[in-house]
């Protein structure tokens, strides 16, 4: 009995492992990248379903689960190892397999990003840190004295942020992955706007941001709620940015 749980043990590492490698390489790996180019190309000429296939690969997640079922749970399944006894025991087999399986994978590639992941982040905030005080120096003015055609961010502002947004995060990963792409996306777009003295900076870049993770997600619900009225849109980007305005107005 112990041998064959040891033996269990040792295929469920085993597979997890394969899985997690075989998904970063289907996501990330430059053998799949003219695939994954035509894919997003396929997307943005909006060919049926290729926003959703984009999705899967730009997805931890839902890559990982996919190939857990295809590499792992399939072949066990016919192979007769999965209980067969009813529907129910086979379903039930089947489902902790792949969930197993996808759920180390998924902790084994964490685990391996963790520290490139701190760098990335520690790196990006010493570039703004840098990027600040190079301003500061040239301009000989600390930014709170510089100044900008408006006292927040106006409406056609707004429009051309969501529009950014919208487009350099369509069909990326899961609801999960997009909230943080929305948001690493705003940043970058409010910081490269105050930079160019085309936002006030008298808020700061963090107290926009604020107010922006307060907003947009309720922009993009009515987004995907009223997916098929786009003649509807500009109301709901006044409706949003009448908010915006109301939480950054002294």
């Amino acid at each position: 009995m112990l041998s064959v749980l040891v033996v269990l043990l040792f295929g469920w590492l085993v597979s997890a492992v394969a899985v997690k490698q075989a998904s970063y390489i289907l996501i990330h790996g430059s053998i799949f990248e003219s695939l994954r180019n035509w894919i997003e190309d396929g997307m943005h000429r909006e060919w049926f379903g290729f926003e959703k296939l984009r999705e899967l690969f730009t997805c931890q997640l839902c890559m990982t689960t996919q190939v857990s079922i295809w590499l792992v749970a399939i072949p066990l399944l016919l192979s007769g190892r999965v209980p067969a006894v009813g529907f129910v025991e086979t379903v039930a087999g089947f489902a902790v397999t792949v969930f197993a399986v996808s759920g180390l994978a998924i902790w084994f590639w964490n685990l391996s990003e963790s520290g490139p992941k701190r760098l990335e982040a520690d790196r990006k905030r010493y570039d703004q840190i840098i990027i600040s005080l190079r301003k500061e120096i040239s301009s000989g003015a600390p930014p709170e004295q510089t100044s900008a055609p408006s006292s927040y961010m106006d409406r056609e502002m707004f429009g051309r942020l969501l529009d950014h947004i919208e487009s350099a995060c369509k069909g990326h990963g899961c609801g999960y992955s997009r909230r943080d792409c929305r948001r690493e996306e705003a940043r970058q777009f409010t910081v490269n706007q105050m930079r160019l003295g085309m936002l006030a900076q008298r808020f700061g870049v963090e107290v926009l941001l604020g107010a922006l993770d307060e907003t947009l997600p309720e922009y993009f619900r009515l987004r995907w709620r009223n997916k098929s009225s786009s003649s509807h849109l500009n109301s709901f980007r006044d409706k949003v940015f009448a908010r915006l305005t109301a939480i950054t107005t002294p």
